[in-house]
């Protein structure tokens, strides 16, 4: 239980000659300035191939580029919303053109197809009741209502006789 209180060596949290001083040795000076933003280079960059190819090549690029942006299938990041919409974006539209691709460069698996229904056992049809006879005038439903009344006086429910 005597714990530190003062007696014993001096216990250092690090060592020093990790860090790579030996003990006596003059610690280096303070620096005033300070370090540069970047290295020095010692090796410079290769200068860029000019000449009509590669002007032809960097044109092909950016033209792929843009053209790759106006398709309809290109999908931007939403811009962030400001507390003030301006007047002038409000009616600003971005019409793309309409892009028909080459399917004969293109596989069968992505040409789109509708979807037709597949050959199976084909729904059957309900059986009419009375086969042959149909109300088509108001005269003939109206006999057939007055029969189905006469059918109905004869046989009474419980609940009507009360």
């Amino acid at each position: 239980m005597a714990g530190n209180k003062g007696r014993g060596r001096a216990a250092y949290t690090f060592n020093i000659e990790a860090v790579g001083f030996s003990k006596g040795e003059k610690l280096p000076d303070v620096v005033l300035k300070p370090p540069p933003l970047f290295p020095d280079t010692d090796y410079k960059p290769v200068p860029l191939k000019t000449g009509e190819g590669e002007e032809y090549m960097l044109a092909l690029k950016q033209e792929l580029r843009e053209t790759m942006k106006r398709m309809p299938y290109f999908i931007e990041t939403p811009e962030e919303r400001q507390d003030i919409e301006r007047y002038s974006k409000r009616y600003m539209k971005v019409y793309k053109e309409e892009w028909i691709p080459d399917w004969r460069r293109l596989p069968r698996e992505m040409m789109p197809r509708n979807k037709c229904k597949k050959a199976g056992p084909k729904p059957k049809k309900a059986k009419d009741a009375g086969k042959g006879t149909s109300l088509t005038n108001t005269a003939d439903v109206l006999k057939k209502i007055e029969e189905l009344e006469k059918r109905d006086d004869g046989e009474k429910s419980d609940e009507e006789n009360e």
